[in-house]
């Protein structure tokens, strides 16, 4: 799917942290949860979100599934089960100031621990392709790590 709107652009993606020891290659399953989403006044809804938060792009080596998928057998607020169903799982969240941010953290799901974080700036209105273009942004970024085709490398985060 392809941005439509005109006013719409994806600033240069930040690659806040990354964990140097993980095996990123052994990804083969993420699980994406229900976003961060602070609801102010023209906000898509959390539905919309989770559309746009879900959508694979086609060339990707890793299976992605949206949390509702599983029909409350995990929650946002019990992610301990997750292991049994995916390798990872990424809680986008969104940030509205001046622009609009989307924070990307992937988790190992069997630690629980953070191996991945990717801020990435959308520019224009509030719409679900903007979401639809930083997901696919991230993917296809995550991704390179995935077939090993980058390395993980910690950076500063320039905006903290």
């Amino acid at each position: 799917m392809g941005v439509f709107a005109g006013n719409l652009s994806i600033a240069a993606a930040e690659n806040v942290y990354s964990n140097t020891e993980y095996d990123f290659t052994s990804i083969h399953k993420m699980v994406v949860c229900e976003a961060n989403n602070s609801l102010e006044k023209g906000s898509l809804t959390d539905d919309d979100l989770y559309a746009a938060f879900t959508i694979a792009p086609q060339k990707i080596n890793f299976q992605i599934s949206g949390i509702r998928d599983f029909n409350g057998k995990i929650t946002k607020a019990n992610l301990g089960g997750i292991a049994q169903y995916a390798d990872v799982y990424m809680i986008p969240t969104v940030v509205r100031l001046n622009s609009t941010f989307v924070f990307f953290e992937v988790y190992d799901a069997k630690t629980q621990k953070l191996i991945y974080s990717e801020r990435i700036k959308g520019v224009g209105a509030q719409s679900q392709s903007l979401y639809i273009e930083t997901t696919k942004n991230f993917h296809k970024k995550f991704n390179d790590l995935v077939i090993g085709k980058v390395k993980p490398e910690k950076k500063v985060d320039k905006a903290a």
